[in-house]
């Protein structure tokens, strides 16, 4: 889609208008990007953690081979 007129600059889809050209372009502040990821991660490690028993098994010094699993 060309934007040389400028009727037609007006009809481009928010999408395309603000899309990034370089991978640089969406990468502005590197170190806020790394914190927010580890804090994504945190907390959805933590949110396993809490659908898990098993982490407080470990937590408790119970050994998780030694468990005698029932099917079911």
């Amino acid at each position: 889609m060309s934007l040389s007129s400028s009727s037609n600059a007006y009809n481009v889809p928010w999408v395309e208008k603000y899309r990034p050209i370089k991978v640089a372009d969406i990468v502005v502040n590197k170190d806020a990007m790394i914190c927010s990821m580890v804090e994504l991660t945190v907390q959805q490690v933590e949110k396993l953690r809490e659908m898990s028993p098993l982490y407080e098994f470990v937590k408790e010094g119970i050994n998780i081979k030694d468990i005698q699993w029932a099917q079911h």
